[in-house]
């Protein structure tokens, strides 16, 4: 009851009701039958599983389901790097790589060895030829570290909420995964409860060579309905970031809970909020 609750109330449920509930029943059909689903993303294709939360959302709401895509959208330009730490099945990877075009170029990383292989299925069946993938947890170490796999992918992770099955799998830390002198214009991070790990192991990006423009990392963690944010903001307010919330192709300075921060570093300030003025 709580999901029906949440899904008759989401904006997007209420302004294409029938569109919506034609998604859900396409997608509860194939989660029956245990079948893969093509999903259409804003004209591109993406394969998911039952077990892809994220291929859910996509079903019911398309890009809506997640603002970032809009923020993309409106932020990224030919010739720019981005960077997907917890690509899971790549609908930010994909959007991205087609964003930046020939000229531009999206690193892509993603730890459960499953959803990777799906996800470079996805990129080669896009036949997109500008992404740098890598099967492996980005953490603050290099060795191997535990995995823990949760039954929606978008929800396994590095740290162990007692998932019955884990794994041991390689560890990397970005700085090490980024070619030096790569100017970063947006650093998207989303690994489930592991982003201060990520961010300890970016020290050279951020300080030693030109710090990503924007940082778009999540801060609410729903699972444990704990915010984030303090921690995030005390190492990232050290290298210079004010934090805000996208909402409505608006950015507005971060304040209460949300479930994604936009880290905008001072030095290209002026230019990012620029892009988000009203016309």
């Amino acid at each position: 009851m709580s999901r029906l609750r949440w899904l008759l109330s989401h904006p997007e449920f209420r302004r294409h009701p029938v569109q919506v509930s034609s998604g859900v029943v396409s997608w509860e059909i194939h989660k029956l039958l245990s079948r893969n689903m093509l999903l259409e993303l804003d004209g591109l294709k993406l394969t998911a599983r039952p077990v892809d939360g994220n291929g859910r959302l996509i079903c019911y709401f398309g890009t809506k389901f997640d603002s970032v895509f809009e923020f993309l959208k409106m932020f990224l330009q030919k010739g720019m790097v981005f960077v997907d730490v917890g690509s899971n099945i790549g609908s930010h990877t994909l959007n991205a790589a087609r964003l930046v075009g020939s000229t531009g170029s999206v690193f892509a990383f993603e730890a459960d060895p499953d959803t990777y292989n799906l996800l470079v299925k996805n990129i080669e069946f896009n036949n997109l030829t500008n992404v740098t993938v890598k099967r492996t947890c980005v953490s603050d170490q290099v060795g191997t570290v535990s995995f823990y796999k949760h039954r929606d992918s978008a929800k396994s992770s590095i740290v162990d909420r007692g998932e019955k099955l884990s794994l041991t799998l390689p560890a990397e830390m970005l700085d090490n995964l980024i070619p030096i002198n790569t100017k970063i214009d947006i650093l998207k991070v989303d690994v489930e409860g592991a982003e201060l790990n990520v961010l300890r192991g970016a020290r050279r990006i951020f300080l030693d060579q030109r710090p990503p423009s924007v940082v778009i990392i999540e801060v609410f963690d729903v699972r444990d309905n704990t915010d984030k944010s303090q921690g995030i903001r005390d190492i990232l307010d050290k290298y210079g970031y004010k934090f805000y919330l996208f909402e409505g192709g608006r950015l507005t300075p971060f304040s209460g809970s949300a479930l994604n921060a936009y880290a905008l570093h001072e030095l290209a300030l002026p230019q990012v909020l620029a892009k988000f003025l009203p016309d």
